[in-house]
């Protein structure tokens, strides 16, 4: 059985650690700037990320970033990969539905019933959450984050540490750019400029 840590432990956390326990992935326990009050897994706090002692644990282990916020996440990930530092964990629910050919890159995580189409790729660390659905030949960048329900039509591409709300839709062949906020409950329906947030249907930049 493998042997793998979490670092942050909340709400995003818990979901994480419910698929590694399906997936039959021991969790040694959790990273965290102080021990958590709130604690349903029952995980042995190991301390801060940064600390000699923690290091030595993540060097011999597997470890997952478990926050949602794609800059944070971000951050955390590059700053273990550039050090050297152990090696970062893929997570998959079991009833997820994916492509045979699937190209997912490292530290990424696929929840409950999301379904991602054929040819479509995700770079490192996305999160593809609940009931998402990817449609054919879309392509998800670094550190982005597809919400509960999102629907991206086929072709899309989605630029990275960018952010898709709960149940918003993406419409066929359009381009979102770099660190991009859409709304929950959004539509999608033309391109979207770097650093813009969009809300509405049919979605409107309002910064």
């Amino acid at each position: 059985m493998e042997k793998n840590t979490i670092i942050g432990y909340g709400g995003h956390a818990y979901m994480v650690c419910d698929i590694m326990l399906q997936n039959n992935q021991e969790i040694l326990g959790y990273f965290e700037q102080e021990e958590k009050t709130k604690n349903p897994f029952n995980l042995k706090y190991l301390g801060k990320e940064n600390d000699h002692g923690a290091l030595s644990i993540l060097l011999k282990n597997r470890w997952f970033v478990a926050f949602d916020n794609n800059h944070f996440r971000k951050f955390i990930t590059e700053k273990l990969l550039n050090k050297n530092i152990g090696a970062p964990l893929t997570i998959i629910h079991p009833n997820s539905l994916l492509p045979k050919d699937l190209l997912l890159g490292d530290g990424s995580m696929i929840g409950p019933g999301a379904i991602i189409n054929v040819l479509s790729t995700l770079g490192q660390s996305v999160i593809i959450n609940t009931h998402a659905t990817i449609g054919y030949e879309c392509q998800i960048s670094d550190y982005a984050h597809i919400a509960t329900g999102a629907v991206l039509a086929n072709n899309v591409k989605i630029g990275e540490r960018s952010f898709v709300g709960a149940n918003a839709v993406i419409k066929e062949g359009v381009i979102i750019g770099d660190e991009v906020r859409i709304g929950a409950g959004s539509v999608i329906i033309r391109d979207v400029p770097s650093g813009s947030t969009v809300v509405g249907s049919p979605g409107r930049i309002v910064g």
